[in-house]
């Protein structure tokens, strides 16, 4: 018999939860019993956040409790233990052409045949209380930490249809330096952003190198003072709406001189832990009380526009 393994306790749980929603232990244990997630400043972002934090620990947060209305301390409560991550077969040559990812190859198919910049991808951060300089050497680390951020793809096989990744195992990440004057009422966001979606399709190319492209731009005002901008221009093969959040995490705790472990988790234990998760015994229980929430839920709701009246309500027709 194999004993179960255990899921980590309040104790450890409470301080991860603390330090996504920016409160001290001390607060997040006095309001836990009666706030919600998102009664305390919670959004999605950080709920993902710390349901990853939660794994690393050994504990199962669904995210819609995390985001659902009962007191945190109950969802901390609640966790349950994660299967101990399945065993993955060793990768003993970096350049090695793997498998693509779910949803990986329908995306690149898209490139092929449109060409164009469907799944391109950019949001720029402000960073605050960090030179420019700084900036690159932290980008060098998190592409170190990710593979992710050293992932280029392998044109379908002639004879499969099957198209490859291949990860690198040292790639510098591409960092453009620029100064930019700022006129007076210009949005600096709104000039780089106009640079770079112009320019994605040549600086996105998967096919030849990991398809993530850095601008460091140094913005100069008429009072002398500087604000520095970091943009991530990235294909949506490899980074999605979450992932930037968590990369301009990453990056601002790496210009406040705090550490990050590494290597961050590879997609293919993350996928292995999915896979775990979805096979275990009680998934059917699972899903059973996921129905039946879901049974609750209104077949159809009306939304009330901010600037007038409420429409009527509307039957949905027979047939």
């Amino acid at each position: 018999m194999t004993a179960r393994p255990a899921s980590a306790g309040l104790d450890v749980l409470l301080p991860l939860a603390a330090d996504v929603l920016g409160l001290s232990a001390a607060e997040l244990r006095e309001r836990c019993e009666r706030m919600s997630f998102a009664a305390l400043g919670g959004s999605s972002l950080q709920a993902v956040r710390l349901a990853g934090e939660a794994a690393r620990a050994g504990s199962d947060l669904p995210l819609h409790r995390i985001l659902g209305r009962e007191p945190v301390g109950t969802v901390l409560r609640a966790a349950t233990p994660l299967p101990p991550p399945a065993p993955l077969p060793p990768v003993t040559e970096p350049a090695a052409v793997r498998p693509v990812l779910p949803g990986q190859n329908g995306m690149l198919s898209v490139e092929t045949i449109a060409h164009g910049p469907a799944y391109h991808l950019l949001f720029t951060a402000e960073i605050d209380g960090a030179p420019a300089a700084a900036v690159a050497p932290a980008l060098t680390a998190l592409t170190e930490r990710h593979e992710g951020l050293r992932t280029a793809f392998v044109p379908a096989d002639a004879d499969t249809g099957r198209i490859g990744r291949r990860v690198l195992a040292h790639a510098r990440p591409t960092v453009r330096h620029q100064t930019l004057r700022a006129a007076h009422g210009t949005d600096p966001v709104t000039v780089v952003h106009t640079q770079l979606a112009g320019a994605s399709e040549t600086l996105l190319r998967p096919y030849e190198r990991p398809p993530v492209h850095f601008t460091v731009t140094t913005v100069t005002r008429p009072d002398a003072s500087e604000r520095v901008l970091v943009s991530v221009l990235a294909h949506h093969v490899l980074l999605d709406a979450w992932s930037f959040g968590v990369l301009f995490d990453e990056l601002a705790t790496l210009l406040a001189g705090q550490d990050l472990p590494a290597p961050a988790p590879s997609p293919e234990s993350v996928l292995a832990a999915h896979r775990a998760r979805t096979t275990a015994a009680d998934r059917r229980g699972t899903l059973r009380s996921r129905a039946d929430r879901l049974r609750s839920a209104p077949t159809c709701s009306n939304c009330r526009p901010t600037h007038g009246a409420r429409p009527g309500g509307r039957r949905p027709a027979a047939g």
